[in-house]
């Protein structure tokens, strides 16, 4: 995966060291298991960078709310902006599967764009139902 957060970066964004299959290894090189908790909420995170992949559960008083598990990621990132913290995950471009942005602090909240916005047409802007 390239970008790679620092070690310091993905230990500040969870909170924690994360559990490591193989200790020698360096970080992105290796597999991680995060897990972190933020008032009611659980968030467990296995990244795995030989494998581009991610998969994330977000649980809230022992109810699963989301569950991802995520191919072909090719890059992360952490964000940090107006006090919240954030793992970008970037996939790869042939994918079309644009972004997913993963809020860990100070609450959690997972948002998806999903690829290039196709331009409004004058017929699906009349097909949408009024709120």
């Amino acid at each position: 995966m390239d970008p790679f957060p620092t070690d310091s970066d993905l230990r500040d964004l969870f909170g924690a060291d994360p559990a490591l299959l193989d200790p020698d290894l360096p970080w992105n090189r290796n597999v991680l298991s995060f897990e972190s908790v933020i008032g009611p909420d659980t968030i467990e995170c296995v990244i795995e960078p030989s494998y581009q992949t991610l998969t994330l559960r977000w649980v809230r008083r022992d109810r699963e709310l989301v569950y991802l598990d995520l191919e072909r990621v090719t890059g992360l990132e952490v964000d940090r902006y107006r006090g919240r913290g954030s793992l970008i995950v970037r996939f790869d471009p042939m994918a079309s599967r644009g972004q997913v942005r993963i809020q860990i602090r100070p609450a959690v909240h997972v948002t998806w764009v999903a690829g290039a916005k196709a331009p409004e047409t004058a017929e699906s802007a009349q097909s949408r139902l009024p709120l």
